[in-house]
């Protein structure tokens, strides 16, 4: 779910997680406190926490430190109180960045299991090396959702319609991948991949929002298998439009779109030694929104 407010271009200094490989800014993320604990937040006695969103109830989600600040456990904070979504069987949960739980609080994000990657990855970069599965939190239960045949699997956005958008491993290895598998994107419904979304001649891609209209955008990767050669995307009834670029060739992201299509990322400028935040838009395309304070 999206408001159709235009979503905080601030949010834009965040990369996607699953670029790690390519040592682009994977950890960078701002840790946030909470102005006025909350009751249940004190009982926590955590020292941190990352907000991912807000929906139009004033329900927020994110992630937090337990006491002695070693796991995070994905919550919800409604009406003053907050709830520990738990995990899937391994320590830590992650709700991801700028993505709120829809207007019915469900909750999309991520979660090690207890099980130890037979490949040895980190793929949600929880620093276990366990499997990690996407979950669906809704009504106080957490389901895990399904891969595409691979060991791993990650939920990025959620709509209204209760529609989860991410990506998933197949079982097939991929050496454009940047992990040891192939990466596709998806989208769940009703607990099942919904759809494969194709991208534009390479192998990788993944979802990283998903508005109520069905309309997702995220990364995609090329043919050639060039490393950090990537493209902004909206997908629109499946098929994979190119969103362009502000000059550059690589670190080019799509990372939240609204009801109205309004989409918004980062792109790399020419020489690709700088990015800047975008807003991309059917009637104008791709729109350099830097301001100089």
């Amino acid at each position: 779910m999206q408001s159709r407010t235009l979503m905080c271009v601030s949010r834009l200094l965040y990369s996607p997680r699953w670029l790690c490989r390519f040592h682009w800014l994977r950890r960078n993320r701002r840790r946030s406190r909470l102005a006025t604990p909350s009751p249940t937040w004190a009982r926590w006695a955590a020292r941190f926490s990352d907000v991912g969103g807000v929906n139009n109830q004033g329900a927020v989600s994110g992630f937090s430190t337990l006491p002695g600040d070693m796991v995070t456990h994905a919550f919800l904070w409604q009406r003053g109180k907050m709830t520990d979504l738990g995990t899937l069987g391994g320590p830590d949960s992650r709700e991801p960045v700028a993505s709120p739980p829809n207007d019915r609080s469900e909750v999309a994000g991520f979660s090690d299991t207890s099980n130890p990657d037979p490949n040895g990855e980190d793929f949600c970069g929880l620093g276990t090396n366990l499997i990690c599965l996407p979950f669906l939190w809704q009504k106080g239960v957490m389901t895990p959702l399904p891969t595409l045949g691979g060991n791993n699997a990650e939920a990025n956005g959620i709509n209204s319609r209760g529609e989860v958008g991410g990506q998933a491993e197949t079982p097939n290895l991929d050496l454009c991948s940047p992990f040891f598998l192939q990466v596709e994107a998806v989208i769940w419904r009703n607990g099942q991949i919904q759809q494969v979304l194709p991208p534009l001649g390479g192998s990788v891609g993944v979802v990283n929002s998903i508005n109520d209209n069905g309309q997702a955008v995220g990364i995609v990767g090329i043919a050639g298998c060039v490393t950090g050669n990537l493209h902004a995307v909206l997908w629109q009834r499946g098929t994979p439009i190119d969103l362009g670029n502000l000059g550059g060739v690589t670190n080019n992201f799509a990372f939240a779109i609204n009801n109205r299509g309004q989409v918004i990322g980062q792109s790399d400028l020419p020489g690709d030694t700088a990015a800047h935040a975008f807003l991309w838009t059917e009637e104008d395309g791709i729109q350099d929104t830097f301001v100089s304070f």
